[in-house]
C-alpha cells in the first residue's frame, strides 16, 4: 500500500500515481496560514481547507477539482474596522504537458475564457493554488456592513465639483415634457 500523499508541500509529478485518481485533504498548518495572510495582506486568516481529488487524464496531465473554504479577515476600505468574509469557492485546474495548445489565440491584452488550464510541471503546487484561489475570492473592497457609503466629489481649486443630476444630459427632459402638456 502506497504512503499517503503529504499534500503539505509541492507533490512530485513523477511520483503521483497515474493508475487511479488521488483524494486529497489539505488543512493549512498555523506557517502556511501566516504565509498566506502575509501574502494577501489579511488581517487573520482561519478554518483553511482544500478538499479534491486529482484524476490522471491522458498519459502524464492531471485535472484537479477541488473545495476552498476559509475565513479571512480584511480592514474595511472606509474604516479601517475587521470585515470577516467566508470564502466557499470551487478551484479546477487540468496541469496539462502540451500546455500551448490549449490557449486559444486572442489578442495580447485578453485573457482567454477558459483558464483552467495551467502547464504541468515538476511539481503541484496546492499552497499556491489556494493562494492564487484566495486572491480571486476575497473582495477588492471589504466593507463592514455598518459603514455608511462614502459620498466623494472633486474639482480643481477654485472650480464647483459637478453634479450628478446635472452632468445628465436628458435628466430635464421629464420636467420639460410636463411643462409642454400643462401648456396645451
Amino acid at each position: 500500500m502506497p504512503a499517503p500523499l503529504d499534500v503539505k508541500k509541492p507533490l512530485r509529478t513523477v511520483d503521483l500515481p497515474k493508475a487511479k485518481p488521488i483524494d486529497f485533504t489539505l488543512v493549512a498548518t498555523p506557517d502556511m496560514i501566516g504565509r498566506l495572510a502575509a501574502n494577501l495582506g489579511l488581517l487573520e486568516l482561519r478554518k483553511l481547507r482544500l478538499t479534491g481529488r486529482l484524476v490522471p487524464q491522458d498519459r502524464h496531465d492531471w485535472h484537479l477539482l477541488a473545495q476552498l473554504g476559509a475565513t479571512a479577515v480584511q480592514s474595511c476600505i472606509a474604516t479601517g474596522a475587521p470585515v470577516v468574509t467566508r470564502i466557499d469557492t470551487e478551484i479546477e485546474r487540468v496541469f496539462v504537458t502540451d500546455w500551448q495548445t490549449h490557449i486559444p489565440e486572442v489578442a495580447e491584452a485578453e485573457m482567454p475564457e477558459d483558464d483552467r488550464f495551467e502547464p504541468l510541471g515538476e511539481t503541484i503546487d496546492l499552497e499556491e493554488l489556494v493562494s492564487e484561489a484566495l486572491a480571486l475570492a476575497l473582495p477588492d473592497f471589504p466593507r463592514g456592513d455598518t459603514t455608511p457609503p462614502v459620498e466623494v466629489s472633486a474639482a480643481p481649486p477654485g472650480a464647483q465639483p459637478i453634479d450628478d443630476a446635472l452632468s445628465r444630459p436628458f435628466s430635464g427632459l421629464a420636467e420639460l415634457k410636463r411643462k409642454l402638456e400643462e401648456g396645451n
